[in-house]
């Protein structure tokens, strides 16, 4: 199967299934095309993301961590090239309210 990201006719052949909370949500090696998140219309959500099984350590597959603003209600960052992962994506996620997330990858 494959997947339509947005309106901007990308296609990735693999996304998570919806998720509230930090977790490995990817193992082995894949590649990371981006993050679909969606946000309770009023708080910040904060999202980083670990080349690791963990959200330990210094391998982060995007430097710093991304924060969106709750406003927003839903947003989908995406990098149609993909970054190499080689342990995993753990997804750390953030916010005051709720929110959910989905990652976008290929193996």
């Amino acid at each position: 199967m494959q997947y339509h990201v947005g309106n901007h006719g990308y296609v990735v052949k693999s996304k998570t299934d919806p998720a509230a909370a930090s977790a490995l949500s990817v193992s082995g090696r894949s590649v990371f095309y981006g993050v679909f998140v969606k946000t309770d219309g009023t708080n910040d959500v904060t999202v980083t993301f670990y080349d690791n099984t963990v959200a330990s350590g210094t391998d982060y597959i995007i430097p710093d961590s991304i924060v969106i603003d709750g406003g927003v209600g839903a947003v989908t960052i995406y990098d149609d090239a993909g970054l190499a992962v080689t342990n995993g994506i753990y997804t750390e996620i953030t916010c005051a309210g709720t929110c959910s997330y989905q990652v976008y990858y290929d193996n």
